[in-house]
């Protein structure tokens, strides 16, 4: 089921600032402060409560991403569903698995990691304030595309993945599951 834009939860405690741009689509999103989202737990230990993306928590493991997520710095995850991995060819998601393949998977993981803890309703506001398009600081280079694409938020460029589900809020982050990877320089 795909998340719809409807009436938005205005979180009045994370309001997320936008850097003043001309165009709506050079809009940058800048970080909440970790402090003021509450969740159950730490975002990895959250993580590990989704079974939609048991994947990513294992890759997240695999790669050496897991302690970054029990920190204090705050991050808003896109991540894959279980399905979309799937979709991945067998003999790539053992590469990715691999001591060979792990800095394919860190670059991979990296383009779904943003900078702050970001609320649903503070993308559908962003969005709304900026012409339907936002960038948000990653962790990896370049930002993330975000965009309103027909009712539905989509991660990226080109043939996006949207968001799917329900976000999940942790003490440090929240986690938003898509429906599809983000390819390397979206």
């Amino acid at each position: 089921m795909k998340m719809h834009l409807g009436a938005a939860f205005v979180s009045l405690s994370l309001a997320l600032p936008l850097a003043a741009c001309g165009d709506p689509a050079e809009a940058e999103a800048d970080p909440v402060d970790a402090t003021a989202q509450a969740g159950p737990s730490r975002l990895y230990a959250t993580l590990g409560e989704i079974e939609e993306v048991s994947t990513a928590h294992d890759l997240i493991r695999s790669a050496g991403l897991d302690t970054t997520f029990v920190g204090v710095g705050a991050y808003t995850l896109f991540l894959p569903s279980n399905e979309a991995f799937g979709a991945l060819p067998q003999e790539d998601l053992d590469r990715l698995k691999s001591e060979e393949g792990r800095p394919e998977l860190i670059a991979l993981l990296r383009r779904h990691i943003a900078v702050g803890a970001i609320s649903h309703g503070d993308l559908e506001q962003a969005l709304a304030r900026n012409g339907g398009a936002i960038k948000l600081a990653s962790v990896a280079d370049p930002p993330i595309d975000i965009r309103e694409i027909d009712g539905e938020i989509a991660i990226g460029g080109g043939d996006s993945p949207q968001l799917i589900g329900e976000a999940v809020a942790a003490s440090n982050g929240v986690i938003y599951m898509i429906d599809g990877l983000i390819p390397p320089g979206e």
